[in-house]
């Protein structure tokens, strides 16, 4: 009889793989921001205050709800179809979050209505293509 306790599925690993996973997203998460912002005019070496400002509530969102959907979790570093899954819902809810945070007081900025479907879907993109690539193609671990 195995006497080994169960796991939750959904628990996130905290190894060198699971690091570098998180790393890439916040990267590709700030180099969208970043790009957006160059796109409308903004520099953000020479606004570097904005540009955090900017990046802030998108991580500040993906971090926990990635964390709690279980996009760190291994079945979802190294299954595609589970990738697609779990971190389409995780940034669809980090996404609103984000832009929730965005429109509050405690961020500047604002946004033009068609910004939330832009963020969302290039994001949506972004990151799909991304962590399923990687689950596709990364060695298990």
């Amino acid at each position: 009889m195995d006497t080994t306790p169960p796991t939750l599925a959904w628990r996130p690993t905290a190894d060198r793989r699971t690091l570098v996973v998180a790393l890439v997203d916040g990267a590709l998460l700030s180099a969208l921001v970043a790009g957006g912002m160059v796109s409308h005019g903004t520099d953000p070496l020479t606004a570097p205050l904005s540009t955090f400002e900017g990046i802030a509530p998108f991580l500040l969102a993906w971090v926990p709800l990635a964390v709690l959907a279980g996009a760190y979790a291994e079945r979802v570093l190294s299954e595609p179809l589970e990738a697609a899954r779990v971190v389409a819902v995780a940034w669809l809810a980090a996404a609103n979050v984000a832009l929730l945070l965005r429109g509050s007081p405690f961020f500047e900025g604002g946004m033009a209505w068609p910004f939330p479907l832009v963020i969302g879907g290039l994001g949506l993109v972004c990151l799909l293509t991304w962590r399923v690539g990687y689950a596709a193609f990364a060695p298990a671990n």
